[in-house]
């Protein structure tokens, strides 16, 4: 990966649109928390606006972003540009039209809607009544995440990578400014009027670079079109393995809000704040050479893609392992700083940075699994993904059932872990059977150097932690944080250049140039 130069630099760029996009995300959950803290209102909120994401991620998500993609890009390889435009808008026009049948019933049924992402609400006449009142502003969203997703899928296809990532922007800074500005107005109902306009900006936003890419949209509807029939096909195993993340945040939503009045909004933040970090470099990565990954597969090119696999496990171990330590060792300082305000007391903090520590085990998981289901997508072979997906969802349930009462909210991070884990195992194990370059014994030694890096990292930043005086000023807590973490990266870089990790070879080579 690093012996691409051009390859690099659109990564870091990718890289720092993502980080821009989350940190404004991570704005917006701070106002939130200020304005509205754990109570009723953020609960039925948070709850809320799952709801639309989860189902355009259970109907339209996975043909989208794991069979739509592979498709489009063989059409792209094999036959012209304008035939795969052709087969996009058709698609879009498809998706767009059962979308809006979606958003008629959940508009039609809030009821029914908020029972399926919070049934604990229905013995809270409060909450349950503000969720209902909130799900009519926001079911529109599912029509415009599935535009978003296309759009996105079709510009990273033709190399557009930097626009897709800020997307979020968007969605984001409506809802700051609303916050900021007009919150006493409206109060959580203008909220969630402007998590919903965010969303159509996004969609908007896109427009222009598809036409910069000549992307010439065609209004046609062909369902026996081959290859909707084939985009179907690979989406029915696909379906399982990509609910694996929406439903184990339901999973988590529905037994919160059985266990607590604020349990929503408390898992919420944690589990928020453990995806942004976890998905920022994934993220990057597998959009950006996803496509490049399908292209190969289509051209029979198994070593190659398998190399571009290989790669980017390695990068995102590295990259993700110095970062767990600093989240496992400061995740209270870490929520405090950037929640503790207003209605989010410092029993919230300490809640709070409970879960994230137990969450944050799982970023290594989540970055792993996604860069391996992409890799079967990629080759569109995706009964694998499903068959692990399946597995892992199975894991989560049972054990939220055994250890919600035992434990609390704790153990649906520990459940949402241990299935994070358990998914990753399996995908490996497949992976390893499908390519024995994928997973050699030089790559497992480098994994065992970086684990040890990662370890005493976590050491320093512990002890560092406990050493210093976080009940400080707030720019003091934010200096002893960031000591904490350069600190933590420098033992990490320490040990691996002592243990000559191929790791530093790479970033010299990125350095001169190569």
């Amino acid at each position: 990966m690093a012996k691409k130069k051009s390859n690099m630099i659109v990564y870091i760029a990718l890289v720092s649109a993502v980080l821009l996009a989350k940190v404004l995300g991570l704005v917006r959950g701070i106002l939130l928390s200020a304005f509205y803290g754990t109570g009723i209102e953020a609960s039925a909120f948070t709850a809320v606006s799952n709801l639309p994401l989860t189902l355009f991620d259970v109907t339209f998500g996975t043909a989208i972003t794991s069979a739509f993609v592979p498709v489009f890009n063989e059409k792209l390889s094999k036959e012209s540009g304008d035939s795969a435009n052709k087969f996009a808008s058709n698609f879009f026009n498809i998706v767009i039209l059962f979308s809006l049948f979606i958003v008629t019933l959940g508009i039609a049924f809030p009821d029914v809607a908020v029972m399926i992402v919070a049934s604990g609400f229905s013995g809270n006449e409060q909450a349950m009544s503000i969720a209902v009142l909130l799900v009519r502003f926001i079911m529109p969203i599912i029509s415009f995440a599935c535009a978003t997703y296309i759009f996105i899928g079709v510009l990273q296809s033709y190399g557009e990578f930097i626009a897709p990532a800020l997307v979020s922007l968007f969605s984001n800074l409506a809802m700051i400014v609303y916050l900021l500005f007009f919150n006493e107005t409206l109060g959580i109902t203008g909220v969630a009027i402007a998590f919903c306009i965010g969303w159509a900006l996004q969609f908007i936003f896109l427009v222009p670079f598809l036409i910069k890419k000549k992307f010439k949209y065609s209004f046609l509807i062909n369902l026996k079109s081959p290859d909707i029939r084939k985009v179907a096909v690979l989406t029915l195993p696909l379906f399982v393995s990509a609910l694996a993340q929406p439903i184990n945040q339901l999973i988590s939503s529905n037994f919160s809000s059985a266990v607590s009045e604020n349990g929503v909004a408390t898992v919420n933040y944690a589990y928020t704040a453990y995806l942004i970090v976890a998905g920022v470099f994934s993220y990057a990565l597998t959009n950006m050479f996803f496509p490049e990954m399908s292209r190969l597969f289509a051209k029979n090119d198994v070593e190659g893609a398998t190399v571009i696999c290989k790669d980017m496990i390695s990068t995102i171990t590295a990259i993700i392992l110095p970062i767990m330590a600093f989240f496992i060792s400061c995740s209270k300082p870490i929520i405090s700083i950037l929640y503790e305000r207003g209605e989010f007391t410092a029993q919230d903090t300490v809640n709070v940075a409970g879960l994230l520590s137990i969450y944050t085990i799982g970023m290594i998981f989540l970055s792993w699994q996604d860069i391996l289901n992409k890799y079967f997508y990629s080759m569109q072979k995706s009964l694998i993904p499903m068959i692990c997906a399946a597995v892992g969802i199975g894991v989560n349930i049972s054990l939220s059932f055994l250890l919600t009462p035992i434990i609390g909210l704790n153990g649906l991070a520990v459940a949402t872990v241990t299935a994070g884990a358990v998914m990753t195992l399996l995908l490996s194990l497949f992976a390893k059977r499908m390519s024995k370059t994928v997973f050699d014994a030089k790559s497992f030694l480098e994994i065992l150097k970086l684990s040890a890096a990662a370890a005493v990292s976590l050491i320093v930043s512990a002890a560092l932690t406990n050493a210093l005086d976080f009940s400080a000023s707030f720019i003091l807590k934010i200096v002893y944080i960031i000591a904490v973490f350069v600190l933590g990266l420098i033992s990490y870089l320490i040990v691996l250049f002592a243990l000559k990790s191929a790791v530093l070879s790479k970033l010299k080579k990125f350095k001169k140039g190569e």
